[in-house]
């Protein structure tokens, strides 16, 4: 069990459902890991709220104005309430003094963000899942402040990854068009999407409105004379199963936001019109990856010249099927995890091993995973082991430390076997539940400096397998540098480097 999730977000017609929506992806995987959320907003919809209490998760409102010391005040009161130290803030309100009274309040802070919104940046994480940002974005940020960017961390909602792995194949006698611009749209882009269908012959067209569309009567209207005029195109609002219509559709039209991430791990090719400043840079990446078809701005964007795209791609099969590919490579699924973990990966602490660990550094020891990777990949007898431990407890030449999680539960091991001279050897796992979330290279570096700090050792040697890629990257991730390979046990090997700061 994992402490809870406070998730502060907004959605209204001004500013659309996008930030509470990717934040969704980011609950259920919270909720996966077996940790309570809580969203907290200051503007919502009564689609929105009864979403969030539909997917199981706490909703509670704030009167403060978004980014305000009172919205900060109820952000730190909540958490308290909640005893936890976790708090997503995704907003662009969310400036300098926002995350420095959240940050003043010992809570851990992952901010997201889509163009550098903030003069300055104090939370732990900022992510930017967008195509290619530029970290340049971030230059202005605490020594403590850490980069997720890229679409390595696209969020995705559970909906969306389980249909994943569907292969896709397009044809040339393909009609199917979906339409969906975001859950307020509030210039009515989809007006002009409707009339540049009405251009298009034997269209079947699937118009999705967000429930907090202010336009949907009028939209209603037009669907109403493009069906008179016989064609096939249908408005549906507030839905429940987008990654079905999704699957569904052979050609898309969406604006710039977190729908492209949706459509590309699907493999759905699509035309993106921007309709937000915020999407403007993304789409051009996008478009020039191959992935999407950008037409831009869409104000500087007619009926016919939407109508002319729509109907250039649906004639090519071969160019949907190349963009599906790309979508589907650039995006896994798997970005939320990614992010949930990297936020459970800090901070960390170090404490010396004790008698009563001998169990756990024997358990460690014999996972498979572990087994595999080791030099001797036999198991190891409890007896043997339980000598050998109580001895290195009593040898003034070896270190066993123990890493501890942010709730100060065991994680991991190092041990260091300190030689003649002034080097020492280091070995070192993560229990299973911890790898692939950054501990392992947060482990080695704590108990490196931890060594340096506390002997006169100045050069620290690892030998990892050829083959052990997950090592080899936690050791150069923690500054150890290649320095030759070896053979050990008849077993290639690399041997890695890191030296005392002068």
């Amino acid at each position: 069990m994992i402490d809870a999730l406070l998730i502060r977000a907004d959605a209204s017609p001004q500013i659309g459902t996008g930030h509470v929506m990717r934040c969704i992806a980011l609950a259920q995987a919270w909720n996966e890991r077996g940790g309570d959320v809580m969203f907290l907003l200051a503007k919502t919809t009564p689609s929105i709220s009864e979403l969030l209490r539909h997917e199981g998760f706490g909703v509670r409102t704030t009167d403060a104005e978004p980014g305000s010391p009172a919205d900060a005040a109820a952000t730190v009161a909540c958490a308290r309430e909640l005893s936890t130290r976790f708090v997503v803030a995704d907003s662009y309100r969310f400036a300098d003094e926002y995350q420095q009274a959240l940050k003043a309040a010992d809570l851990r802070v992952l901010l997201l963000d889509d163009y550098g919104h903030a003069r300055h940046y104090s939370a732990d994480l900022v992510l930017n899942q967008n195509f290619m940002p530029d970290s340049r974005l971030y230059s202005h940020r605490e020594p403590g402040t850490n980069l997720l960017l890229g679409n390595k961390y696209t969020l995705l909602r559970r909906e969306f990854r389980v249909l994943k792995n569907q292969e896709r194949k397009f044809l040339e006698s393909d009609r199917k068009v979906l339409v969906t611009l975001g859950g307020s749209d509030p210039d009515n882009a989809t007006a002009k999407v409707i009339e540049a269908l009405g251009l298009l012959a034997n269209i079947d067209a699937m118009v999705v409105v967000g429930g907090s569309s202010p336009h949907r009567q009028e939209l209603e209207l037009l669907v109403a004379r493009q069906q008179i005029s016989g064609q096939s195109i249908r408005l549906v609002a507030n839905v429940r199963n987008m990654p079905e219509l999704m699957s569904w559709a052979d050609l898309a039209v969406v604006a710039g936001g977190s729908t492209v991430w949706e459509l590309a791990c699907l493999g759905v090719p699509a035309i993106i019109l921007v309709i937000a400043e915020n999407q403007r840079q993304n789409a051009k990446l996008l478009s020039e990856s191959g992935s999407f078809l950008n037409l831009g701005e869409h104000r500087l964007v007619d009926a016919p010249q939407i109508a002319n795209a729509i109907g250039s791609l649906l004639a090519s099969s071969e160019k949907r099927q190349a963009m599906s590919a790309l979508g589907r490579i650039m995006v896994d699924g798997k970005g939320a995890a990614r992010v949930c973990e990297r936020f459970l990966a800090g901070p960390i602490s170090l404490r010396r091993a004790k008698a009563e660990d001998c169990r756990r550094f024997w358990e460690w020891a014999n996972d498979p995973v572990v087994r595999a990777v080791s030099f001797h990949s036999e198991p190891i007898p409890w007896e043997i082991h339980d000598r050998w431990f109580a001895n290195k407890l009593q040898d003034p030449k070896a270190q066993l430390w123990i890493g501890l999680n942010a709730w100060n539960q065991p994680f991991g091991q190092v041990r260091f076997e300190i030689r003649e001279g002034d080097r020492a050897e280091i070995c070192t796992s993560v229990d299973a539940a911890h790898r692939k979330a950054g501990f392992g290279t947060a482990l080695i570096r704590q108990a490196v400096a931890a060594l340096f700090a506390t002997t006169k050792v100045s050069v620290v040697e690892a030998r990892i397998k050829m083959d052990n890629v997950a090592s080899i990257r936690a050791f150069e991730k923690a500054g150890f540098c290649a320095a030759q390979s070896m053979t050990v046990t008849g077993t290639e090997a690399i041997v890695f480097l890191r030296s005392r700061d002068p």
